[in-house]
Parts: C-alpha cells; sequence; structure tokens
C-alpha cells in the first residue's frame, strides 16, 4: 500500500493514482508545521474524489471539525479515510460512526526516535482507547534528514537504541504505514526490513522549520519513488 498526502489539485492526483498509489490525501487543516498553501477547500476534495477511478480519497479534515460535522464533511467529500495527528483523533463515538459508515481512520505524527523505548512509541495510540485507528502512520528517526541511513548503520551499533528489528515486531502488532527519508535507492530496502508493515506514506511540502519532525517530499520525488515501487 502506498499513500501520497497533502495532494493540491486534480492534475496531481491523477498523476499519483496512474503511478499506482492507493491512498490520495489531502488537507483542510491549516497545520504551521508546513509553509507551503497545499492547503485545499472542500469543494476541491469533492472534485478530487470524484476523478480517482482506483484510489481511495483520504481527508484530513479542519482541526476544528468535530462529531457530526466531521461525519458530514467526510460523507460530503467522498472520503474513504479520514486522517488526523493523533493528538487530534475523533472521540471514540466518532470514531464508532466512521466505522459504521466504512470510512476508515488514519493517524499520524507518531514518532519512532533512535533514543525512544520501543515499548513507549505506540502508547498514544492505545491511550485513545477502542476503537483504535485502522492505520497508524510513523516516522521513523525524525531528528535526522538521513533517518534510514542512521537507523541501519549508527543505531545498529548501539544496543540500547532502537532497531529495525523494533519497528518489524511493532508491525506485527499494528497496521503501520512507514514515513521515513525513502530514495529509490533504499525503498526496497526499507520494505525488506520490516515486511509486516502496511505500507509506505510519502507526504508532500516544503516544511517551515527543519525541526517539524516529519518526513516530507517534493511531488516530482513522490513520483520517482512510486515508480521505483511499482518495479519491485
Amino acid at each position: 500500500m502506498s499513500k501520497v498526502h497533502r495532494v493540491s489539485s486534480l492534475a496531481e492526483a491523477s498523476r499519483f493514482e496512474a503511478l499506482g498509489a492507493d491512498l490520495i490525501g489531502v488537507s483542510m487543516a491549516v497545520d504551521n508545521h508546513f509553509a507551503d498553501g497545499r492547503e485545499v477547500g472542500a469543494e476541491v476534495a469533492v472534485n478530487l474524489a470524484q476523478c480517482l477511478t482506483q484510489a481511495q480519497l483520504v481527508l484530513e479534515p479542519p482541526r476544528e471539525l468535530t462529531g457530526s460535522d466531521l461525519l458530514i464533511l467526510a460523507q460530503k467529500a467522498g472520503a474513504g479515510w479520514i486522517q488526523t495527528p493523533f493528538f487530534a483523533a475523533p472521540d471514540s463515538q466518532t470514531r464508532e460512526a466512521l466505522a459504521d459508515i466504512g470510512i476508515g481512520l488514519i493517524v499520524s505524527r507518531l514518532e519512532a526516535d533512535y533514543d525512544m523505548d520501543p515499548t513507549w512509541i505506540l502508547g498514544p495510540v492505545s491511550d485513545l482507547g477502542e476503537p483504535l485507528p485502522d492505520l497508524i502512520e510513523l516516522e521513523i528517526v525524525p531528528s535526522f534528514t538521513d533517518s534510514w541511513r542512521f537507523l541501519t548503520k549508527e543505531s545498529s551499533k548501539q544496543t540500547d537504541e532502537l532497531q529495525v528489528e523494533d519497528l518489524e515486531s511493532l508491525a506485527q502488532k499494528s497496521p503501520l504505514l512507514i514515513s521515513v527519508d525513502l530514495m529509490p535507492s533504499n525503498i526496497s530496502g526499507i520494505l525488506a526490513a520490516i515486511p509486516s508493515a502496511h505500507g509506505l506514506s510519502f507526504t508532500l511540502g516544503r516544511l517551515a522549520t527543519d525541526t517539524s519532525g516529519l518526513h516530507v517530499l517534493a511531488p516530482d520525488s513522490a513520483a520517482r519513488l512510486l515508480e521505483a515501487e511499482s518495479k519491485r
């Protein structure tokens, strides 16, 4: 599975769907982590969902939207999924209502940094209670721009630091989407190292600061990654 998030136009959506993306995400949320103007309005989200023929729409709603208003927007937009940061996840009643109408929930912004105890990483998700999210987007070693190299070459030398095997263990227990410094040269190795992961997440955009803890890509870079994934 591959998810491309923060798509901002019908042309981008069609391009990524043609390259094999399973989930196409748009954001209606104002987010000061980004400085790129990729947020879209409800009309664009609806039109984008209608242009998709195979992929499903992932909608990141405005942060202030909750309860029945969130459900109405999700249905109006034709979303197959709702995505929110874990700290802004809908309440349990809304999560149940989403599940009842067949809309999945993705929570993002979970970090798996090199100095974290693996048993803590998914704690914020467990704290949400039932029903749990359908997918969990995990940012791998966000402290470093070359996060995968650091994890496999540096952390592997330190037994008290996060290991690739820890990520695979987490993926065996929870439905993870992996976000990391993806490149055509490392994508096969990442998928082979964490075979239980549900897939990869590509977030488009430009960060407002270098300390946001998020991995982002330019659209052309995401396209090259999808092409590389399809050749595996």
